[in-house]
């Protein structure tokens, strides 16, 4: 997608407002809309039951389907293994499989089922294959020409079958790639002083999410709607090397997750959800100390990600808006 319009900044003071129309939709809103524009939300940790442990926690959640399907990530058997499942109501559990590749990680889930896998090679080296797994189970190989394979990382997919993801060309430019299986382009998105730009969502709209780094290695979230690029500073993101905002995902009606690393000596992240219409909230996973990091957001205002505390390994969390 070619951008042709200029860069548009949102200043924070609009972040931070609700609009009178704003206002007044909050005003109609449900218990559960007013709940995800407060960011009122229940934190779970995700169990992923297993013959050896029935306690085994998820290291990554990545997302949740219309049906219920919590989709994620877990560690091992084996020091660099990892699993996916599809954990259904119920606690029907269905391990994804690609014949040949015995560490499957997902990247990214679409509300409607659509799984962006990376399958890691059983010796350990070369390049994982990226697929596109669709909700009956069919696998589609995933090729993004022009990059070096072990460079590539996909972070996004809709329901309809596209999918996002950055690398780097082999002499190491960083280029953006979208687009459904077979049909996978490089990215040529036009930002004023960007060096680097970085997809990381898309919508069933084709709206998409990401960030850049500008010459000085700080990084701006951004949001393309179809050529109309805004660029995004988040609140108390930090403008020095390696810190600043990045937007995560994006759902089908606007809301979109992002991150800001802070300026601080610890370089922590603030999580924060944009709802169309209201306030910028902050979420956070109710633990001392936890790092809170999310890959995912649906129209109803669920999130998921992981967490951490020093010295424990991370878990992944599903977060939903009380009311």
């Amino acid at each position: 997608m070619i951008v042709k319009q200029p860069v548009a900044l949102i200043g924070l003071a609009l972040l931070a407002t609700v609009s009178n129309a704003g206002a007044a939709a909050a005003v109609r809103a449900s218990p559960a809309q007013a709940a995800v524009a407060a960011g009122h939300y229940h934190y779970s940790r995700v169990h992923v039951p297993s013959v050896h442990d029935p306690h085994r926690l998820a290291a990554v959640v990545a997302g949740l389907t219309s049906s219920g399907d919590v989709v994620g990530s877990v560690s091992g058997p084996g020091p660099n293994a990892s699993r996916t499942f599809i954990k259904a109501p119920g606690d029907h559990l269905t391990w994804v499989k690609v014949p040949g590749y015995p560490s499957i990680q997902v990247d990214a889930v679409s509300p409607g089922g659509e799984l962006l896998v990376s399958a890691f090679n059983p010796k350990g080296h070369g390049a994982p294959r990226l697929y596109l797994r669709t909700p009956d189970g069919t696998l589609r190989r995933v090729r993004v020409p022009k990059l070096n394979p072990s460079s590539v990382i996909a972070s996004g997919v809709n329901d309809n079958g596209e999918v996002v993801g950055s690398g780097f060309t082999m002499s190491g430019r960083p280029r953006s790639f979208a687009g459904p299986p077979g049909a996978v382009h490089l990215l040529s998105l036009s930002i004023k002083k960007a060096t680097a730009i970085f997809a990381s969502g898309v919508n069933d709209n084709g709206v998409i999410v990401g960030s850049y780094a500008d010459r000085h290695d700080v990084t701006y979230g951004f949001v393309d709607r179809a050529g109309n690029v805004h660029s995004i500073r988040l609140p108390r993101a930090g403008t020095s090397l390696g810190r600043g905002s990045a937007i995560v995902a994006v759902a089908d009606n606007g809301s979109w997750v992002g991150t800001a690393t802070t300026g601080s000596a610890a370089a922590a992240t603030i999580v924060y959800l944009h709802v169309p219409g209201h306030r910028l909230v902050r979420l956070r996973y109710p633990k001392a100390r936890a790092q809170t990091e999310v890959n995912f957001v649906n129209s109803d205002g669920v999130v998921t990600g992981t967490f951490g505390r020093p010295g424990k390994p991370t878990t992944g969390f599903l977060a939903r808006p009380l009311g």
